[in-house]
């Protein structure tokens, strides 16, 4: 028979200012994520425990990530009908980062080793972290690069280049960005790129051989 959820209402809520990293803060882990405090980042300093988090990182997670701290969400424990195993886990444990495979805190949404982030604290397979598309900063990132690529490959004389350099992206599933994370307007720019830059590549060189041969 599955149990009953059991739900526990969190004590305390933030209602304070986040504030600005300085070098007092520079360095500091953030307890969700794992990763370092960076100067000028926004941060907030959890008042019942006094650790420090991205302000991000508070807020997706609805709290402090800091067991028994008065300022945790204690979230509802589901329970599988399969198995009859929570589906929450408890602060201690570990999970494993669906990209790099090391073993990072199971409340991490940022991997503190190659810097991946998640949308949810929860366990992700590598199938389901591929099929994710960037957001955010990422896609902002992203879209800036795949326009820059096309511009160079439209209008510069690094064809050559961009055509070798962006064959082995897509074919090999191996650059700067991970295509499979990219938007389909956002691939479709970068097949694009192969496109022309190939193009180009073929008339510069039929013009080279035409003079070659006269």
């Amino acid at each position: 028979m599955v149990p009953e959820l059991q739900k526990n209402v969190r004590k305390k809520k933030f209602t304070g200012e986040p504030g600005i990293v300085s070098e007092k803060e520079t360095g500091k882990l953030c307890q969700i994520c794992q990763c370092e405090l960076v100067n000028g980042e926004v941060f907030i300093e959890c008042p019942g425990c006094s650790y420090f988090y991205h302000e991000e990182c508070y807020r997706e997670y609805n709290g402090c990530g800091t067991y028994g701290c008065e300022y945790t969400d204690h979230k509802t424990k589901e329970y599988s009908v399969q198995t009859g195993v929570g589906s929450d886990f408890s602060w201690g444990d570990e999970k494993i980062c669906p990209k790099c495979s090391r073993k990072i805190k199971i409340s991490a949404l940022v991997c503190r080793f190659c810097k991946s982030k998640f949308p949810t604290s929860k366990p992700m397979t590598k199938q389901e972290f591929k099929l994710l598309e960037y957001e955010g900063s990422e896609l902002e990132s992203a879209r800036n690069f795949i326009f820059l690529d096309f511009f160079l490959s439209v209008f510069g004389c690094l064809f050559p280049f961009t055509l070798v350099y962006n064959a082995h992206w897509y074919l090999n599933k191996e650059g700067p960005y991970d295509f499979n994370k990219l938007p389909p307007l956002l691939k479709f720019i970068l097949q694009a790129c192969i496109a022309i830059s190939t193009l180009w590549t073929v008339l510069f060189v039929s013009l080279v051989l035409l003079f070659w041969l006269k």
